[in-house]
C-alpha cells in the first residue's frame, strides 16, 4: 500500500532522517491509481467490489492533514474532468471531495477551495453531485465540524502534531475562519436548491437546524440562508405555510440578541402572513395575528428596536408587504385597508408598547403612521 499510512505512535527522532511531509507524494500516488482505474475496468470493478474507496477514505482520515494540499485537491479535481467514467466521479465525489472529515485540519484555503469546486461541480455535474450531496449532509457537516460554539457534545479534534517532531500538522480553523467557511457551505446550499428546486426536505432541515442550535450566530446564519431562499424560491414560502411549526420557530429567533437575525425572522414572518392570508379564513388569521403580534412585542422588549425592525412590524400588523414606499419615509395602505382598520388598531398595542422605550425621532414616526392608520377615510 502506498498511501501515507495512519499517525503511529510516537518515537524518538533521528538526526540523520528528514521527517517533513512531501506535499507531492500523495498527488503522485491518486495520479496512478486514478490511471490504472480508468484504463482497467478490471480493477475498477474490484474497488468497487471490495469497498476500496472506502479504505482508501478511511486511511487518509488518519494521515497527517499535510498530505491534503493544494496539490492532493488538484489531483482529485483531475479525477472528475469530462472524459472520467461517470461510476468513478461519484466514487470520487462521495468517499473525498465531500468527505470533509478528511478536509477540516487541512489549511483554510484549502477547504474554501474545496468548497468553491463543489458549488462549481453543482452546476457542471448536477447529475453526479445529487447522488452524494444533500442539504441535509451539509447541515451535519457544519453541526459536527464547523459549529461556531461548543453546541454539540462530541468536538472533532482541534489540533494534530507531527508523530515524530511534534511539529504542528493541522489545525481546526478558529471563530473567524469558521464563519467564511460555513457562509461558502451555505452558499452552496443556494446553489444545490437551485439545480434541483427546493424541497419539503430542505425546508424541513433548515428549520429543524435553526430550532436545534443554541448559538446565536449560527442561528442569524441559518435565518438568513432560510430568507434567502424564501425571496429567491417562491416554492420555499409554499412549503414553509404547509410546514409545522414555521412560525413558532420564526418566533424563538426574536430572542436572539443579534439584531440582524432579529429582524430577518420578522421578514420572513411577513412573508408567511402574506402567504396564509390566500388561504386561510379570515377570522381565523386575525386570531393568529393577534397572538403573534403578542408574542412578537413580548419577544422584543429585552431589545432597543430599530428602525427596521419596527417598518417589519408595522407590515405585520398591516397585513401587507412593501408598505412603505421610496426610501422608507410613506407607507402605502391597500385598497381594501378600511375593511381591517379596526383589527389592526387592535394590534397596534404590542407595537406601540415597542416604541414607547424607542429613540425619540422612532417614536414621533410611529404616532404619524398611527394617525393615519385612524384617519384613513372608509
Amino acid at each position: 500500500m502506498a498511501l501515507p499510512l495512519p499517525l503511529p505512535p510516537p518515537r524518538p527522532t533521528a538526526a540523520h532522517i528528514d521527517y517533513s511531509v512531501d506535499p507531492l507524494l500523495l498527488p503522485t500516488i491518486l495520479h496512478v491509481l486514478g490511471s490504472v482505474l480508468t484504463t482497467s475496468p478490471a480493477l475498477f470493478d474490484q474497488m468497487l467490489s471490495f469497498r476500496g474507496f472506502a479504505v482508501v477514505a478511511y486511511l487518509l482520515e488518519h494521515c497527517l492533514p499535510t498530505h491534503l494540499g493544494h496539490e492532493t485537491l488538484s489531483a482529485f479535481e483531475e479525477l472528475i474532468q469530462p472524459g472520467i467514467p461517470d461510476a468513478l466521479v461519484t466514487q470520487v465525489f462521495s468517499h473525498f471531495l465531500v468527505n470533509f472529515r478528511l478536509w477540516y485540519l487541512s489549511p483554510v484555503q484549502v477547504q474554501r477551495r474545496l468548497i468553491a469546486l463543489l458549488e462549481q461541480q453543482a452546476e457542471l455535474q448536477a447529475s453526479c453531485i445529487q447522488h452524494v450531496l444533500t442539504v441535509q449532509d451539509l447541515f451535519d457537516v457544519v453541526r459536527l465540524l464547523y459549529y461556531h460554539e461548543a453546541d454539540y457534545g462530541a468536538s472533532p479534534v482541534a489540533v494534530v502534531h507531527h508523530p515524530v517532531t511534534h511539529e504542528v500538522a493541522g489545525t481546526r480553523p478558529n471563530k473567524d475562519e469558521l464563519v467564511l467557511l460555513r457562509k461558502q457551505i451555505f452558499s452552496l446550499v443556494k446553489s444545490l436548491v437551485s439545480v434541483r428546486g427546493p424541497s419539503a426536505n430542505d425546508v424541513r432541515a433548515v428549520l429543524a437546524f435553526l430550532d436545534e442550535t443554541e448559538c446565536s450566530v449560527l442561528k442569524c446564519e441559518l435565518v438568513t440562508l432560510l430568507h434567502d431562499l424564501a425571496t429567491a424560491h417562491v416554492a420555499v414560502v409554499a412549503q414553509l405555510t404547509a410546514t409545522a411549526h414555521a412560525e413558532e420557530t420564526l418566533l424563538l429567533v426574536l430572542h436572539t440578541p443579534i439584531a440582524e437575525a432579529r429582524l430577518q425572522a420578522l421578514q420572513l414572518l411577513s412573508i408567511l402572513i402574506h402567504s396564509h392570508m390566500a388561504t386561510a379564513p379570515h377570522t381565523i388569521l386575525a386570531d393568529c395575528l393577534s397572538l403573534w403580534c403578542n408574542y412578537i412585542g413580548h419577544a422584543l422588549k429585552a431589545f432597543p428596536l430599530t428602525f427596521a425592525e419596527y417598518r417589519s412590524l408595522f407590515e405585520i400588523v398591516l397585513q401587507q408587504q412593501n408598505a412603505f414606499t421610496g426610501d422608507g419615509e410613506d407607507v402605502r395602505l391597500d385598497i381594501d385597508f378600511a375593511t381591517k382598520r379596526f383589527e389592526v388598531v387592535e394590534m397596534l398595542g404590542p407595537l406601540l408598547a415597542l416604541v414607547t422605550t424607542a429613540p425619540l425621532d422612532l417614536r414621533l414616526r410611529a404616532l404619524q403612521d398611527l394617525r393615519l392608520c385612524l384617519s384613513n377615510p372608509e
